[in-house]
């Protein structure tokens, strides 16, 4: 049965199904709007979904981008564990090529996997420990027109890998030795996203992306527990991550005041292989909704009035079920985001904040809090 889980994990109990925890690439002001900004032609919107957002670039740019994810779970059982993780998020570079076009670079995380589970038998303990997860490379080129509507390209590389390894402690026996086997899933392959970003009505911009379905080749490689026995390459097949689409729109109220909304749609139908993958994988959406109060350009204005504030609110779907008891896993969450302009724009720090919950105990057998901090760097290269 199952005893108990560490308590200072590094990612959620429902992360081992499939290809684990997907990280949703929004980054800065957007990730304090939940997550809603692929209309939003600011210059500092990094979104993967829309890659027309590059054509709004003036200057070389770069970004860095970290974050610290604290979730705790509500278990059916008496055990509420924790799980921690700072991890890299962002890296990204963008260079205007000529008037209107802008080439673009950008490196960030897709989904991890980091958890362990411990099972307690009555004279071993078994650990099931599941690291890695996949990665995202984008390159990408936009161009505008009369700057009405924008228009960009990506390829996306996906690469990565995934580690399961069970280990088995004999307790009462210490002539037995502990015994420890591995499997490691290794991916690659290749996707497009096209983009659009139109201004229809005054200060009100349109937004659209799609990503196509990525192929991805899988070599799946067996490490057995002796020290002595080499890596084994198991076999090869082929996978599939979703294709999606996003929409959204971003309007000026005020001079001071932008508002934005997003809707996101996945097709994990594409990526169902088995009886059991057509069972739990579910289609996913997600809406993100926000304001951003814009610094004043007032000469003489506060510090504060200088300082850009977001606040916003999402909720969706996860696209694997929950199990055993097999159901959809929605997740909720509040955001705010503070800008901190360094002397003469320079640069940015670009603080988030975010709490929201996943799952649900009676439909879902547990449920979580979770809280995500992120810190993003964003200067310019004059």
């Amino acid at each position: 049965m199952l005893s108990c889980l560490s308590p200072a994990l590094s990612s959620p109990i429902y992360s081992p199904n499939g290809i684990g925890l997907l990280i949703p690439y929004e980054y800065g002001m957007v990730r304090g709007m939940g997550g809603a900004g692929i209309a939003n032609d600011s210059g500092k919107t990094f979104i993967r979904e829309n890659p027309a957002l590059l054509a709004s670039v003036k200057q070389h740019t770069y970004s860095f981008g970290a974050s610290y994810d604290r979730n705790t779970a509500y278990t059916l059982g008496s055990d509420n564990p924790v799980f921690a993780k700072t991890r890299l998020e962002l890296m990204t570079l963008m260079i205007p090529l000529a008037k209107g076009i802008v080439f673009g670079w950008g490196l960030s995380p897709l989904s991890r996997t980091d958890s362990v589970i411990d099972f307690t038998g009555e004279d071993y303990t078994d650990r099931i420990e599941f690291t890695g997860g996949l990665n995202v490379s984008t390159v990408g080129i936009a161009g505008s027109y009369r700057d009405f509507i924008r228009f960009g390209l990506a390829f996306n590389y996906n690469f990565g890998m995934i580690q399961e390894k069970w280990t088995r402690d004999f307790i009462f026996d210490d002539d037995l030795f502990e015994t420890s086997d591995a499997i490691k899933s290794k991916y690659k392959g290749y996707s497009t996203t096209v983009g659009v970003l139109a201004r229809v009505y005054r200060n009100t911009t349109v937004g659209l992306g799609y990503t196509g379905k990525t192929n991805l080749k899988l070599a799946v490689h067996v490490l057995p527990g002796h020290y002595s026995n080499p890596e084994q390459l198991y076999d090869k097949m082929n996978y599939s991550l979703p294709s999606s689409w996003r929409f959204g729109v971003t309007t000026v109220i005020k001079r001071r005041v932008t508002a934005s909304m997003d809707l996101s749609l996945a097709q994990w139908e594409d990526a169902m292989k088995t009886s059991r993958e057509k069972e739990m994988y579910t289609n996913t959406y997600r809406f993100g909704a926000g304001v951003r109060l814009n610094p004043s350009q007032e000469p003489g204005a506060s510090f504060i009035a200088k300082t850009p504030v977001s606040v916003g609110f999402k909720f969706g779907t996860m696209y694997y079920k929950s199990y055993p008891k097999v159901d959809t896993v929605f997740e909720r969450a509040v955001t705010l985001g503070i800008e901190l302009p360094f002397q003469e724009n320079i640069a940015s720090l670009i603080t988030s904040f975010e709490i929201g919950t996943r799952g649900d105990k009676s439909k879902n057998g547990w449920d979580e809090i979770y809280t995500s901090i992120g810190l993003l760097l964003v200067g310019t290269i004059k």
